[in-house]
C-alpha cells in the first residue's frame, strides 16, 4: 500500500506501520514507531508538551487525526482533514493530511486502522485555482464594463479611443492570464 497506515491501540498507540507509514515519518525500521501516537511520529510541536503525549493538548481537540481516532473508537469509520506543524530539520514547516480511521476488533481487543495521504499538493493546487479564478473574473468584468461603456455609446474621439485600448490590454491580459494558468496546471 503506497499510503501511510498504522495499527492503534485503544491508547493511541502505534502497533503496526506500513512501509509508507515508516517513509512519511523518516523512520528505518518498525521498531521505531511502536509505542509512539502519530502526532509524536510525525513529529507535531505539540505532541511532546505534555508527558501525556499527542492527542492531550488544548491543541489537540482541533487536529482532524485525533478526532478521527476518537470517533473512530466509537464504532465509526471517520475521514478527516488535519493540518499540523511539524518539526523538521532546518526549522518547522506545515504539513496538510487526510487521514481515514476505521474501528477494527482483533481477538475481542479495540483497534484502529489509521491512513494518512499527504494532501499538501491538493491544497496548493485549489489555492492556485482560487487566485486564478479571482483573477480572470476581476479582468473579465473589467472588460465587461468597458464593453457596455461602447455598448452606451461612448462619444467618438478621444473617449472612444481610451475605451478600446483599454478593452484591448484587458483582453490581451485574460488571455496572458488563462495561458499562465494553463502553464500551471501542465507543470502540476
Amino acid at each position: 500500500m503506497p499510503e501511510a497506515i498504522l495499527v492503534l491501540n485503544g491508547q493511541l498507540q502505534a502497533v503496526f506501520a506500513n512501509r509508507g507509514a515508516l517513509k512519511l515519518f523518516g523512520l528505518s525500521d518498525l521498531d521505531a514507531a511502536l509505542g509512539q501516537r502519530p502526532g509524536e511520529l510525525v513529529h507535531c510541536v505539540h505532541a511532546r508538551e505534555r508527558s501525556t503525549g499527542c492527542g492531550t493538548t488544548p491543541f489537540c481537540r482541533y487536529c482532524g487525526a485525533v478526532n478521527a481516532i476518537l470517533q473512530s473508537q466509537t464504532g465509526c469509520a471517520v475521514v478527516e482533514e488535519c493540518r499540523l506543524r511539524v518539526e523538521q530539520p532546518g526549522g518547522e514547516k506545515a504539513m496538510d493530511l487526510r487521514v481515514w480511521a476505521n474501528p477494527i476488533r482483533i481477538g475481542g481487543e479495540a483497534f484502529t486502522i489509521f491512513v494518512i495521504a499527504d494532501i499538501a499538493d491538493e491544497k496548493r493546487r485549489a489555492f492556485l485555482e482560487r487566485i486564478f479564478i479571482h483573477d480572470v473574473l476581476n479582468t473579465a468584468t473589467s472588460l465587461q464594463g468597458f464593453a457596455q461603456l461602447l455598448a452606451a455609446g461612448v462619444p467618438s474621439g478621444a473617449q472612444r479611443d481610451l475605451v478600446n485600448q483599454r478593452i484591448h490590454a484587458l483582453s490581451v491580459r485574460l488571455v496572458d492570464e488563462i495561458h499562465t494558468h494553463r502553464l500551471l496546471m501542465e507543470a502540476e
